[in-house]
């Protein structure tokens, strides 16, 4: 398939229907979008919980958190309840979302901890704690802030990720906390009364990274110390690449905390563009790279873009260099598809002769992905095991 076709199959909406009882919930995903290509197993634990008369459907307007595109919000419309927005931190969600026919001002990216103290009548969550402790109790904090005192928050969590130590934490504070469903491992919680002496979380961490100070949100991808990877990948550069960045153009696709994006800059360029479908990335590579330039340290120009790969490609045509350390899981499923998307961005926006360089897990198909491409070469450090780490032209 050419790099384009690719793109397009990345893309798609897939149509799919959520069934909550008698009810069919028109639904869709997408690479890049929890569950894809199904759904979410959270969002199974919550129909059963709603079909079964254990979980009252949503009763006043209401957020919807559950990490996809919006199903609490679509099922609340087939049965003609209240009216409700999506909060979302994955860029994929939103497209698929819109795709769905949601309104534009029904999409609010952001976090919990965005929302005004006391402005949310009810909420249905879908804790991040694949993302780490951090990010989801800071989450549950912005919940337990947000929700009005006769406030709900439907929460719905795995037993082996933390579940148990979630309501541990959601008791001390909220006021009431009720698992009203399990099924397979996961628990479906409410949540009332939220304590008023709840602090505003701490979302940003502060470390020390290669090329100086970072800092990131919590659950961002290596958000407080740098990854095998990536370390791997950037032995390589000084190594091999450190030439190819004076006066470049380079794209950081999937940018995570922003550290390969500072390293471009740092060798020189003139241009670094940082891409990432997860908003916590997004604001922390803003927040590396606005330090960056407040200290005057390299003199090229960055900005970061909030996308999963569906970048208008006039943005970023023609670059000379593509680096990037790609996610191949979605939550906890690994998905495929992702590896020939970032490899088909590469190659659709790369200049002719344009280099990417790129580090992934060993076990990874990225030679084969790369084999069309010129003068692949594996560059891995001496004494690099787990980790690939590749250079090649573009096709």
């Amino acid at each position: 398939m050419s790099a384009q076709s690719v793109l397009a199959a990345h893309a798609e909406a897939v149509p799919l229907a959520w069934r909550v009882g008698a009810v069919s919930v028109p639904l869709a995903s997408a690479v890049g979008v929890l569950g894809y290509p199904g759904f979410d197993p959270a969002l199974e634990a919550l129909s059963e919980a709603l079909a079964r008369g254990r979980l009252a459907p949503p009763e006043a307007p209401f957020v919807d958190a559950t990490g996809g595109p919006g199903a609490v919000l679509a099922y609340a419309r087939v049965r003609g309840g209240p009216s409700g927005c999506l909060l979302t931190s994955s860029a994929a969600a939103r497209r698929v979302a819109l795709a769905l026919g949601v309104a534009t001002d029904e999409v609010r990216a952001g976090f919990a901890w965005d929302l005004a103290v006391g402005s949310i009548a009810e909420a249905w969550w879908r804790a991040p704690l694949d993302r780490g402790w951090s990010r989801a109790l800071a989450e549950l904090d912005g919940w337990a802030r947000a929700l009005t005192p006769s406030g709900r928050l439907v929460a719905v969590w795995h037993k082996d990720e933390g579940g148990k130590r979630a309501e541990r934490a959601a008791s001390q504070r909220f006021a009431h906390v009720e698992v009203v469903n399990r099924s397979g491992g996961w628990r479906v919680v409410t949540l009332r009364g939220p304590l008023a002496e709840v602090p505003a979380p701490d979302v940003w961490r502060d470390w020390q990274g290669p090329d100086g100070p970072m800092r990131t949100m919590v659950g961002t991808f290596a958000g407080e110390r740098l990854d095998a990877g990536t370390r791997a990948l950037l032995q390589a550069l000084g190594a091999d690449g450190a030439a190819a960045f004076e006066g470049a153009r380079v794209l950081d696709l999937g940018c995570g905390s922003g550290v390969l994006s500072l390293r471009a800059l740092r060798l020189g360029a003139r241009e670094v563009v940082a891409l990432d479908d997860d908003l916590a990335a997004v604001r922390s590579s803003e927040a590396v790279l606005a330090g960056e330039a407040a200290g005057g340290a390299a003199g090229g120009a960055a900005r970061v873009a909030w996308s999963d790969l569906t970048l208008d490609a006039t943005d970023v045509a023609g670059m000379d260099v593509v680096l990037m350390n790609p996610p191949f899981h979605v939550g906890r499923r690994v998905v495929g598809a992702l590896s020939e998307a970032f490899v088909a961005a590469a190659e659709a926006t790369l200049r002719p002769d344009g280099r990417v360089w790129l580090v992934a897990n060993a076990a990874l198909p990225f030679e084969r992905l790369l084999s069309s491409w010129r003068g692949p070469s594996d560059v891995t450090p001496a004494g690099v095991r787990s980790y690939r780490v590749y250079a090649a032209a573009r096709p």
